[in-house]
């Protein structure tokens, strides 16, 4: 599609908006931004779609493998009748901390929908993605709750090894 945008997260208002959300009286990026930007690239992507009146968006993070003409276009067509349709990460799922301990002393872990791989319909009152590790899910419950998520198949990400990444210390 000729509509594609390389996006930055440095425009003022967007920063401005995302800087005066509280959660009590602590700031919603308690982790600063430099250590840890997931949430805050995909709230970016919400918020200048919705600014630019997009219909719909797909959100990929780089380490994500697999996806074809096939698989986009399934994604592009359920958004007619889903908020949000996406993939189960396959092979190396990301997951939790201690779903990756869980992985590695061989127990089993069951894939969720993550934003890594996520189609959304814009025309929607979509929640944003707060800055918490695995944070997926909570951006999406909403509308699994409603029954407007759908499961599009498997996609595959990028093998890494979880415990030397991201520091602890950083969350």
């Amino acid at each position: 599609y000729p509509h594609v945008e390389h996006l930055s997260f440095q425009d003022p208002e967007f920063l401005d908006a995302m800087q005066r959300l509280r959660c009590l009286s602590t700031p919603l990026f308690a982790v600063a931004a430099d250590k840890w930007d997931l949430p805050l690239k995909r709230n970016y992507a919400l918020w200048h779609a919705h600014k630019n009146h997009f219909r719909q968006i797909l959100l990929v993070d780089d380490d994500i493998r697999g996806l074809d003409a096939v698989r986009l276009r399934a994604g592009a067509n359920a958004l007619s009748r889903w908020t949000m349709a996406g993939f189960y990460v396959d092979d190396f799922p990301d997951t939790s901390v201690i779903g990756h301990v869980e992985l590695s002393v061989g127990e089993p872990v069951l894939p969720f929908l993550s934003g890594s791989c996520l189609f959304v319909r814009m025309d929607a009152r979509v929640g944003f993605f707060p800055a918490i590790y695995n944070e997926d899910w909570i951006f999406m419950t909403p509308e699994i709750a409603q029954g407007h998520v759908i499961s599009l198949g498997l996609v595959n990400q990028d093998v890494y090894d979880p415990f030397t990444c991201v520091s602890l210390s950083t969350f």
